[in-house]
């Protein structure tokens, strides 16, 4: 490849490389014996050998112009559906942890090839080079030479004034580029790469394995005299005691903007806990008042233009209870989820779930879009290289393999289970709970892992590309910020409860973040 000059007096421009018959046309980053690309530095031989394969590819392939060329050498390096050949000493290219199961992972799909100067053997060499190559680069590991000599090679070379590219779009795309995305993500070159990097990275959701009411409990009843309609049991619970459920909200406010600080039980509050939404058992509040706090929840997420009837129905009981002083001290029914919502304490890993997603990640206060808000769930964020095997571990359905899910999930759904069985009834869930406290997340029933219907084999979100765990970290201080820490695990936080330090550089991650 050769970058011809063209001198016009003051100013001087260079057309783009071709490819001529005379070979010396395709050899300025050569010296005379076509060895060695000038200084590159001894140890950087493998990116002369790079450049070499791909002005072979170049001289193969049916273009007479070389961007075309290299485009299509550099496209050899990216497989999507087949993976690359790979010649090892072993005939399976198989990890330490598959060799101890009787299944296969996602990188553990290839076979070693056999055949004796095997082109897709020595494609599949230069794409792992490439990718490592792309890695050390994104943490500033390769020398500027050999930067230089791909960018020249494969670029097309800077123009006079090195401000751009000679082969590269409006875009600034170029035929070769460093970013992570390009990397070849085959099962080979995911299986021989570098040892930090992952396939995928995911977000397990957990809901509440036994629900705290269903769609129907909020539904409006038929009403008796004037009134057409009734609020459901679930709702009027909340209205007859709106002198305690109006001071729980404002009890929740106290922490929206403290989420590194513990909820306990033994708060003052608790003590004016209606008798009958009392256990008489745990001296808490009970399953029916977990049951009508959540439905709040949930209404407080459903608030705005569309807002459900049951909910303004809701507001007219509660307000008509507050004129009639049968709830004295009150106050109106609050919207704010994100400040009203009540989680749970830290006795019971805060059982009701997140009060939902902080509106900084979205317009919805600026008024032009109206978001589906998502809540009272948890979130387990990690890395695999099985994306179906590690949700089944997760999932619990084959006891043989659930042990290998991470602790957090294995703990909050342990609720579900008697043993190896799992159990559908509230009623034998909380049993279970209350007679053995110490192991269990809550005496409600507890959590299960959650998918979406059309995948129901993989984790509720999940991504592909070239991960490492620094990605995990990040993904799960995100989610953290924005479903709050209490609710959010993996990475490095991965105790069900986070010690202090821990729920401390979260809180100086999310204020910085958030600028406060």
């Amino acid at each position: 490849i050769r970058s011809r000059n063209m001198s016009n007096g003051a100013g001087a421009s260079r057309e783009h490389p071709t490819i001529d018959d005379d070979d010396d046309e395709l050899e300025p980053l050569f010296d005379a014996a076509g060895a060695e690309p000038r200084n590159v530095p001894a140890e950087s031989k493998e990116v002369n050998d790079f450049v070499k394969w791909c002005r072979l590819q170049q001289r193969r392939a049916p273009h007479n112009d070389a961007r075309s060329s290299i485009e299509s050498a550099l496209k050899l390096l990216r497989k999507e559906e087949m993976p690359h050949h790979a010649s090892l000493a072993s005939d399976v290219i198989c990890c330490d942890y598959c060799r101890r199961g009787s299944d296969r992972c996602d990188a553990c799909t290839a076979r070693t090839c056999r055949a004796e100067g095997c082109e897709e053997c020595e494609a599949g060499r230069w794409a792992r080079y490439a990718n490592q190559l792309r890695r050390r680069a994104s943490v500033c590991a390769v020398a500027e030479e050999v930067i230089r000599v791909v960018e020249d090679a494969l670029c097309g070379g800077w123009d006079d004034q090195r401000q751009s590219l000679l082969w590269s779009d409006a875009a600034g795309r170029t035929c070769w580029n460093w970013d992570l995305d390009e990397n070849c993500l085959c099962s080979s070159c995911v299986r021989l790469g570098s040892r930090i990097d992952t396939l995928y990275l995911y977000s397990e959701k957990l809901i509440r394995a036994v629900p705290w009411f269903l769609p129907v409990d909020l539904e409006l009843q038929p009403g008796h005299g004037p009134q057409s309609s009734q609020l459901p049991p679930v709702l009027q619970r909340a209205v007859n005691h709106w002198g305690f459920f109006g001071k729980l909200q404002e009890f929740a406010a106290r922490f929206a903007d403290r989420p590194h600080t513990v909820i306990s039980r033994g708060d003052t509050f608790f003590a004016s806990v209606p008798p009958d939404l009392r256990d008489n058992e745990t001296g808490y509040m009970n399953c029916d008042c977990h049951a009508t706090i959540a439905a709040l929840n949930h209404l407080r997420r459903l608030t705005g233009a569309d807002e459900p009837r049951v909910l303004k129905e809701l507001r007219g009981s509660i307000k008509r209870a507050m004129d009639n002083c049968s709830a004295p001290g009150a106050v109106a029914f609050q919207d704010d989820y994100a400040r009203f919502n009540f989680e749970g304490t830290y006795e019971d890993h805060y059982c009701l779930g997140s009060r939902g997603p902080i509106a900084d990640v979205s317009n919805t206060d600026r008024g032009e879009f109206s978001m589906s808000i998502d809540g009272a769930s948890k979130w387990y964020v990690g890395t695999t290289q099985d994306k179906v095997r590690r949700h089944a571990e997760h999932g619990g359905a084959d006891p043989r393999i659930e042990g290998r899910s991470s602790f957090f999930i294995r703990f909050m759904t342990s609720c579900a289970y008697q043993g190896r069985h799992r159990v559908h009834s509230a009623e034998a869930a909380r049993a279970a709970a209350v007679a053995r406290r110490d192991g269990l997340p809550d005496e409600f029933g507890g959590w299960k892992v959650a998918s979406r219907e059309e995948r129901a084999k993989e984790a509720w979100w999940v991504q592909r590309s070239a991960f490492t765990r620094m990605d995990e970290d990040k993904r799960a201080e995100l989610m953290a910020i924005v479903f709050g820490q209490r609710h959010v695990r993996g990475s490095i936080y991965t105790s069900p409860h986070l010690a202090a330090p821990a729920r401390a550089g979260l809180e100086v991650k999310r204020r910085h973040v958030l600028n406060l």
